[in-house]
């Protein structure tokens, strides 16, 4: 027993060295580093209008703000464009039709053709929350949320400019999409809600005062009468969404006169880019710059101070205590020389020299009507 024991040891070992001086060949694979940059802040001063964007983590600053739709503006009524359309991934029927459109609409009306939006009675005057920013990403055209029919929408869907907002309706909780290319379309949508909060919150009921030098035509829009908005005019300002104004924020600003005008800004324009400004902030740059004037006055006059101390103390060094103090003063006496009375005095704007025997005649004249007549070099007579 003890000699098999021993044998079994013997193969045991002999098994294990040979297994163990095998040697061993992979090859390394290094992983790629995924390097992910952070999607801007959203900053609630500006307004998504007038944005645009070549990048899909440029729009996911978006995620999680609140938009408004507004009701159809009188534009829009009249000429039965600007229609919403909003894609569900539950399909409705409508006209025999079955289709992924969101509380689907029959726009046009002739017999053979059936172009749907969204009915604007059932998305409009209400508020959603952005969930998502999509591109189109070929995983997300498969994952069968989104139909042919959305597809046939777009000229490419395979542009890498074509995006889609993943919303949720405020009060039904229902998801929807809402597609556009990456060319501002989607602001068309509606209103960011933080940047109307924020504008409300910045100007409403608060007093502006227009800061541009020269006078600005408006039109009143309660009564069409010229208004001639003048500089440094005040302002009270109301901050709302206006019907005639297609349902953009607009400034409707009222003087004491009653004249009513409004301010519509484009894209990235700003009330200050339009001249008119809080009057506290307005108050506060007057007093700024009243200051800054103050300083600057004082800085001048000291400056001034010491090139006259300076030039004092020079012409007393050139030509001795008596006669440097009233050359410094700009005065000139009998007996001084030519070179004295010109730093005194400055250039004639005219001169005579007149040489004879024995003598130089000059004659300086300035345009005060005063003039200097040295002879040899000094002054002899001073004509007033």
């Amino acid at each position: 027993m003890k000699i098999k024991l021993f044998i079994l040891f013997i193969l045991l070992t002999i098994c294990s060295k040979a297994v163990s001086s095998q040697v061993t060949i992979r090859e390394l694979v290094k992983k790629n580093d995924t390097v992910s940059a952070k999607p801007p802040t959203y900053d609630s001063l500006k307004d998504w209008h007038g944005q645009y964007y070549e990048k899909n983590r440029d729009y996911k600053q978006y995620i999680g703000l609140e938009i408004y739709i507004p009701p159809m503006s009188k534009a829009e009524e009249s000429k039965d464009w600007g229609q919403i359309t909003l894609f569900s991934n539950k399909p409705e029927t409508i006209g025999g039709v079955l289709t992924s459109i969101y509380k689907p609409y029959i726009v046009d009306k002739l017999p053979d053709v059936k172009e749907f939006c969204s009915n604007p009675e059932e998305i409009r005057n209400k508020y959603y929350t952005i969930l998502n920013v999509i591109d189109n990403s070929k995983d997300f055209w498969k994952s069968g949320v989104i139909t042919n029919e959305i597809k046939g929408k777009f000229d490419n869907v395979n542009d890498p400019f074509l995006y889609g907002l993943m919303l949720r309706d405020n009060d039904t909780k229902d998801t929807l999409y809402y597609f556009f290319s990456g060319d501002g379309n989607f602001q068309t949508l509606g209103v960011l809600v933080p940047f109307f909060a924020k504008q409300k919150e910045l100007y409403d009921g608060k007093r502006l005062v227009f800061t541009y030098s020269s006078y600005v035509d408006y039109t009143d829009v309660l009564t069409g009468k010229r208004v001639m908005v003048q500089p440094d005019s005040k302002w009270t300002c109301e901050v709302s969404l206006l019907k005639d104004y297609d349902y953009k924020l607009c400034y409707v600003l009222r003087n004491q006169l009653n004249e009513t005008i409004v301010i519509r800004l484009d894209g990235n324009e700003t009330l200050k880019k339009k001249e008119f400004i809080l009057e506290e902030i307005y108050k506060k740059e007057q007093k700024e710059s009243a200051a800054n004037d103050k300083k600057y006055e004082k800085e001048r006059i000291d400056k001034d101070r010491k090139i006259t101390a300076d030039h004092r103390i020079e012409c007393i060094q050139r030509y001795g205590q008596y006669n440097g103090v009233l050359i410094a003063q700009g005065k000139v006496r009998i007996g001084m020389s030519s070179e004295m009375c010109k730093t005194a005095w400055g250039n004639p704007f005219d001169s005579h020299k007149t040489i004879v025997e024995n003598a130089i005649f000059e004659d300086w004249h300035y345009g005060w009507g005063k003039s200097l007549h040295f002879e040899n070099g000094i002054l002899n007579m001073i004509e007033e």
